[in-house]
């Protein structure tokens, strides 16, 4: 896989490509406890892209997930943004606003993140 951005940079990517994580399947998920806190990965195959697409979370503040992947499942809704010095991926957003709800589930809130393709 190639690496196509951290941080402000992958949103930069993301957008000049055009590479969307709505309406993508969601492979696999998974989040580990390191020493310096909870890190996770997520794989989606990007419908619009027509690519594998893998974030990393790292330095994770907050997460709440209350699936496992047990086949893929499709992201039909979805939130995606910076808010001050973190990252928001919420794959089941209460609304779709461009803000944190506390009706949002299935998140991670972040403070780095990267982003790879293949």
């Amino acid at each position: 896989m190639n690496t196509i951005g951290k941080n402000e940079d992958l949103f930069t990517y993301m957008s000049i490509k055009k590479l969307y994580i709505l309406d993508s399947i969601l492979l696999r998920m998974e989040i580990c406890d390191y020493e310096n806190g909870p890190f996770a990965e997520l794989d989606f195959e990007l419908t619009h892209g027509n690519c594998l697409f893998k974030l990393k979370c790292s330095n994770i503040v907050a997460y709440s997930f209350y699936f496992r992947i047990h086949k893929p499942v499709y992201t039909e809704k979805c939130k995606f943004f910076k808010k001050d010095e973190l990252f928001y991926l919420c794959l089941d957003p209460y609304d779709e606003l461009a803000e944190i709800n506390e009706n949002d589930q299935d998140f991670i809130l972040c403070k780095e993140i990267e982003g790879f393709v293949s």
